[in-house]
């Protein structure tokens, strides 16, 4: 395991250091130059001593916010755009934390100031600054990891791909309408119930403590809106509905980290209509994901998965790649593999944000994309 992760890094980080060296480029006119400033740092991976660590757990927790992942799977993505007749010229920085000064010496190279598109999963301190730099040379500049809408706001060259909270009641109001909706919980209820006041939407808001049983009156649709952290309340209640001779009919959306975090018996939740929202699902069925990740095997000798950002990685160089090539018309040849991309903006004069969130059904612990 460990000697596999060294070759990965190795790799990846050799990929960075090569681009990162090229001198001055002839650029031809069919070609575009694509930018991507990414949180790597060579020297913080000679010094993690990776050689030392001794499970993968202790790996991730060191290279978890590297989005390594996140470079390797946009590699993929480039050599199939190269072999697709794409002309590309590729420059990648290492740029971490909040290092503005490197940032400008970045900005301050002819070759950057013009090129075409900036993919930026960089820390949420730097982003504006880099989104102000891309908004004086009228360069689209993308942001692939944050769901903060006010990344957007007065600048017309972003791009948000991770959707907003509100996304997830307007899917909700657009699956169900009509439905009694119920806020079981406080936790990011708000982002919910702001949705439903401005629409107009009904619904009922209980404490963490109340029971939403009492509200499932017969003949009407409803969903129950989980907002409440652990898992002690979830078991309760599916526990109290198992003993019940007839169970209530109702649609129940819970929080995917109570899902992924297997500390919740899905077993017990089986004979319910369960939901959950994920901003980034992976079909582990479908035939692309199981050719990009025999791929990404193949070159790295370790799995790619949403959590180490390797499927985000590749789906936002692929999509805005074809977008720029495309005269800014989604391209229609390409479907992401891990998520949904559907921007609009919310004002004139502002960035675009995507809306387009997966809505995933849990029947009888089988998953299927609804949305």
């Amino acid at each position: 395991m460990k000697k596999r992760l060294i070759l990965f890094l190795a790799v990846v980080l050799a990929a960075t250091t090569m681009q990162a060296q090229i001198g001055h480029h002839s650029k031809a006119a069919d070609e575009k130059t694509v930018i991507y400033l990414l949180p790597l740092s060579s020297e913080e991976v000679a010094a993690a001593n990776v050689a030392g660590m001794n499970d993968p757990k202790e790996i991730h927790r060191t290279f978890a916010r590297s989005v390594i992942g996140f470079w390797a799977g946009a590699q993929i993505g480039l050599d199939e755009l190269g072999e697709a007749g794409r002309q590309l010229h590729v420059i990648s920085r290492e740029l971490n934390g909040d290092d503005s000064g490197k940032l400008q010496h970045i900005f301050a190279d002819p070759e950057v100031q013009q090129a075409d598109l900036i993919i930026a999963p960089v820390t949420k301190e730097l982003f504006p600054a880099v989104a102000e730099l891309a908004r004086r040379y009228k360069i689209p500049v993308v942001n692939p990891l944050s769901s903060n809408s006010d990344i957007v706001a007065g600048n017309p060259y972003v791009y948000k791909m991770t959707p907003d909270a509100t996304a997830r009641a307007a899917a909700l109001s657009t699956r169900f309408p009509g439905a009694h909706f119920i806020l079981w919980g406080s936790h990011h209820a708000d982002d919910y119930t702001a949705y439903f006041d401005a629409q107009g939407i009904a619904y009922d808001t209980l404490s963490d403590s109340q029971s939403f049983m009492p509200r499932l009156t017969p003949g009407q649709e409803h969903v129950v809106i989980s907002c409440i952290e652990g898992h002690d309340a979830y078991n309760r209640v599916a526990n109290a509905l198992a003993l019940r001779s007839r169970t209530p009919d109702f649609h129940w959306v819970l929080p995917e980290s109570l899902l992924a975090g297997g500390s919740l018996d899905l077993t017990v939740l089986a004979p319910f209509d369960i939901y959950f929202f994920s901003n980034y699902f992976v079909d582990d069925h479908a035939e692309s994901i199981q050719v990009f990740r025999d791929e990404y095997a193949r070159r790295y000798h370790t799995l790619p998965s949403v959590q180490n950002f390797a499927y985000q990685g590749y789906d936002a160089t692929c999509f805005f790649i074809e977008l720029i090539f495309n005269d800014f018309h989604v391209p229609q040849s390409f479907t992401p593999l891990s998520c949904q991309l559907k921007f609009k903006r919310s004002e004139k004069g502002n960035g675009f944000e995507n809306h387009g969130i997966r809505l995933i059904r849990l029947d009888h612990l089988q998953y299927s994309i609804i949305q």
